[in-house]
């Protein structure tokens, strides 16, 4: 596991209560890892949320309806989140900060209201009944794909929301 790697996973141990020892030698000492321990407690609370090897958390197609996010008491940072494909009708509750990518498309979204403030990769959110881009990342580094909803936005209403680097598709 290298030092970027261990960061971010005693991160995700300390948003959830997990207390995690300062030093890496500590670390390398005891006897599970600190991603073995993240392991262990997705498949002690499985209807929390699924965590993968990469420090993404996906909840694609898990049934959650309404905005059951913040009942899940997510991590305000991780590298990606994925809860598309679910009833949601808010965001509230969503990490805050996502290094990579966030996907929460096909949901019953009307606002983001509640969605990261930052998005280092590609941020999604087609196919739900946006009706304003409210709660939109302040900036995505990668492409904002948001078609497919109420409103057809336009490149200009997306700019005037966030700051994107890469394409923007509606």
């Amino acid at each position: 596991m290298n030092r970027d790697s261990e960061k971010r996973i005693n991160r995700l141990l300390e948003n959830m209560g997990v207390r995690v020892r300062d030093t890496r030698k500590r670390l390398y000492e005891e006897e599970e890892t600190a991603l073995d321990r993240l392991n262990k407690y997705a498949r002690e609370n499985p209807r929390q949320w699924d965590y993968t090897r990469n420090g993404g958390i996906n909840l694609y197609r898990k049934g959650i309806s309404s905005n059951s996010l913040k009942e899940l008491k997510l991590p305000k940072e991780v590298e990606w989140f994925n809860c598309a494909g679910n009833n949601l009708t808010s965001l509230e509750g969503s990490p805050q900060i996502i290094t990579d990518s966030y996907n929460c498309s096909d949901n019953n979204l009307r606002s983001l209201k509640g969605g990261p403030k930052e998005v280092g990769g590609r941020f999604v959110c087609s196919n739900n009944k946006l009706e304003s881009l409210e709660g939109a990342p302040k900036h995505v580094g990668e492409n904002f794909v948001c078609s497919r909803n109420a409103v057809k936005f336009t490149e200009e209403d997306v700019r005037a929301v966030c700051d994107v680097d890469g394409k923007i598709i509606v």
